[in-house]
């Protein structure tokens, strides 16, 4: 198999990802923290304050309430001296503090005006004391949590637009697939002996199921499926490669290696075909029609891996990454990424994990890695 010995050799520029279920912003107590933060500060502002200002007055105070024949011109005119002295530092220091402690609350200020009109890409530039600098890193953090937050409700956002127009569309596509039914149920019953037009024939049959699978599927996304009998794991890729080959790809090999016995998995039948069949789609796009395709089972500590392997032009890690997230399409002029997206929503549905491997000139390797079946208790 072209491209077969690649996977045990070590390249500098190989990419290996994964995505394994939903990922979460960091969530804490900034709000909190940042309050302590300036406590501490108002804490040693108030210190300072009494230790120059309050005390010194106190002392003058006291040494002014003394009896008159224990007071001297001299020290009146030192403790006179004293307390002007103590009051002109105290409201130095009291403009001192207002102006150590204004200037970065106007910067929080300014940074929060600022997030909150949009701009989520916004964050401080950590400077000043210790304190200043744990309150600014704090506040960029739960502004770093804000915008990832932000992210993930966009893209939620587009994916639920995206399934109520999927389901649209299976829901108008019903009509046509039944006519498409009869058409191939009235040819079943015509008398030919052409031994291709009974394996076109088969293969209409699978394609016509297989769609009105995938249009049940998604008016049915959001059901529950408790109670779903277990998918032989072999059976649905026979019947993908299959309909694969039907198109006419006559210069892509097909190389298949199964675990034995089959392997039974959660995930349904139609499931399993549109989330390996997304990833050979953009295989065979990526390789121009023509090269050699790798599908392999085995166990894993989750359950069964599947692995699918290409020997195409590969991904640098940047794209790779992209292309894993979905909504990302690469070296295709009419792609959308939403492909890529298919398949990670069925493979975080069933708790799976989706890894890549790519290295550029060599080919990619996506895997797949499901909990298998288990009868319920």
């Amino acid at each position: 198999m072209a491209g077969g010995q690649h996977s045990h050799i070590a390249h500098p520029r190989m990419a290996s990802f994964k995505v394994s279920g939903p990922h979460h912003g960091r969530r804490g107590t900034n709000c909190e923290w940042m309050v302590a933060i300036m406590w501490r500060l108002f804490h040693r502002s108030l210190a300072l304050f009494i230790g120059l200002g309050v005390v010194p007055t106190l002392i003058i105070a006291i040494a002014f309430a003394l009896p008159s024949h224990l007071q001297i011109e001299q020290f009146k005119m030192l403790t006179g001296l004293l307390l002007i002295v103590s009051t002109i530092s105290t409201l130095c220091l009291a403009g001192l503090v207002v102006t150590i402690l204004k200037r970065p609350l106007h910067q929080l200020k300014n940074a929060q005006t600022k997030i909150q009109n949009g701009n989520l890409k916004y964050r401080l530039h950590v400077e000043g004391s210790f304190e200043m600098q744990q309150l600014f890193h704090g506040f960029n953090e739960m502004a770093s949590s804000i915008e990832i937050a932000a992210e993930q409700e966009k893209q939620h956002a587009a994916e639920r637009s995206l399934t109520k127009v999927a389901s649209q569309v299976a829901h108008d596509i019903r009509s046509p697939l039944a006519s498409l039914n009869v058409v191939a149920h009235y040819l079943s019953e015509q008398k030919n002996g052409d031994p291709d037009y009974a394996e076109f024939l088969h293969i209409l049959k699978l394609s016509i199921d297989r769609i009105k699978n995938i249009a049940e599927d998604l008016l049915n996304k959001r059901k529950d499926h408790e109670h779903q009998s277990p998918t032989l794991l072999h059976n649905a890729i026979d019947d993908l490669v299959t309909e694969i080959k039907s198109k006419q790809y006559n210069q892509l090999n097909f190389v298949i290696e199964y675990h034995q016995p089959t392997i039974p998995v959660t995930a349904t039948k139609i499931e399993i075909q549109r989330a390996i069949g997304n990833i050979i789609t953009n295989a065979i796009e990526a390789m121009c029609n023509v090269g050699t395709i790798h599908i392999k089972t085995d166990t894993s500590d989750r359950g069964v891996a599947i692995h699918i392997k290409d020997n195409g032009p590969g991904m640098t890690p940047e794209i790779l990454s992209k292309v894993l997230q979905g909504g990302f399409s690469h070296g295709k002029a009419n792609g959308n990424g939403v492909g890529m997206t298919i398949v990670r929503e069925i493979i975080e549905k069933h708790h799976g994990q989706l890894t890549a491997q790519s290295t550029p000139g060599i080919g990619t390797t996506f895997s797949i890695d499901l909990p298998t079946y288990s009868l319920p208790k």
